[in-house]
């Protein structure tokens, strides 16, 4: 690679870095985009990117191996380490017959969990020892930072051996009071599955995995929760609702029942986020926690899911809440606007009405 391309490219990831950017995005025909507090903004200073810039970013980014995988698959995720300084996670893709190149900033320190604006009733996952929470949310939505954050907080508190299975390591942690292993998938275990068939018989208290996509690879996860393990897993999901949904849909129909069971006697908890624009700059955080009791188990059980939502909305008082009273109590605070809550809220009748009594 050329020393110029070299220079431009550290110039614009020293850029991205400088202005908290959380994501960066390199399109041939377009200007260098940077993502700060939730927009985007095209970096109309710099060079619109050609083709061939697009092909020295691969060649900056990826080993050889990876550009063959990129080249066979037509898309590859992996974490990139620039210059010690900063861990980026890579997402090369394929449009219009041209890659395109997205850049996740993951931050340099995992932040103390009482930073992040979780609800108080989160402490009831740290002190866990036992059984499954979904940590989930859409890309971008600050899931990953959450479950490294959970993790670190265990670490700091008590003595576990803690495994994680992850589709790319994006955060490092390191050894405190706790011994941590990082596998990741691709290069320290072929697959999901594969890694959490090695994990059944080795000793560790604390799991994390992502990138569940099958009945089978949830049957395991199941099986390390009925052993007395906590299971930690990141999800992609808008609700708990369509997590449990999704897992359930994942098993055939004559399943169903054996799976709710499984859900009901294991779930422990469900942790969903949404990052909206804070008024004046910045992102905010709303939740979604449910903390799993009689009623919750019952509803699953029963495959009366659609009771979670009013189950929520109802248990405030014992720690859970939902999604919809975060976004009310963000609006009320004046952290977010009524418009940029409004498309996330689910009962939009309800969320007009408590407004109007404030």
């Amino acid at each position: 690679m050329a020393t110029t391309d070299t220079l431009i490219i550290n110039r614009l990831l020293s850029t991205a870095a400088e202005r908290k950017a959380s994501d960066m995005h390199f399109v041939a025909g377009s200007y260098p985009a940077l993502r700060t507090s939730g927009k985007l903004t095209m970096l109309e200073d710099e060079e619109i990117s050609t083709p061939d810039f697009i092909k020295q970013m691969i060649d900056f980014l990826l080993s050889e191996t990876e550009q063959e995988q990129l080249q066979k698959d037509k898309q590859i995720t992996t974490v990139y380490e620039w210059l010690n300084q900063m861990r980026l996670k890579v997402k090369i893709f394929f449009q219009k017959g041209m890659p395109v190149i997205s850049l996740h900033l993951i931050p340099e320190m995992i932040p103390e969990l009482s930073s992040l604006g979780l609800p108080q009733g989160v402490v009831n996952i740290v002190n866990l020892k036992k059984g499954i929470v979904l940590i989930g949310g859409s890309f971008g939505s600050g899931r990953s930072t959450t479950a490294a954050a959970i993790l670190n907080e265990i670490n700091n508190q008590r003595s576990e051996k803690i495994l994680t299975i992850e589709d790319n390591i994006e955060f490092i942690l390191v050894n405190n009071k706790s011994i941590i292993s990082q596998q990741a998938v691709g290069k320290d275990v072929t697959t999901v599955l594969g890694g959490l068939k090695q994990a059944l018989d080795q000793d560790f208290n604390v799991l994390l995995v992502n990138g569940l996509t099958t009945h089978e690879e949830w049957s395991l996860v199941m099986r390390h929760a009925e052993a007395g393990r906590l299971v930690l897993v990141i999800m992609t999901t808008e609700t708990t609702t369509l997590a449990l949904e999704r897992i359930i849909s994942s098993y055939p129909d004559d399943k169903g029942d054996w799976i709710r069971e499984l859900l009901a006697n294991n779930l422990e908890s469900a942790l969903i986020q949404r990052l909206l624009p804070r008024v004046g700059g910045g992102l905010a955080l709303a939740c979604e926690l449910m903390l799993m009791d009689q009623a919750i188990a019952s509803s699953i059980k029963e495959n009366k899911l659609y009771q979670i939502f009013s189950i929520l909305q109802s248990n405030r008082d014992n720690g859970m809440l939902a999604l919809d009273n975060s976004l009310i109590d963000l609006v009320r605070t004046g952290e977010v606007t009524k418009g940029d809550a409004l498309p996330e809220v689910i009962d939009k009748v309800n969320f007009e009405n408590s407004l109007k009594k404030f």
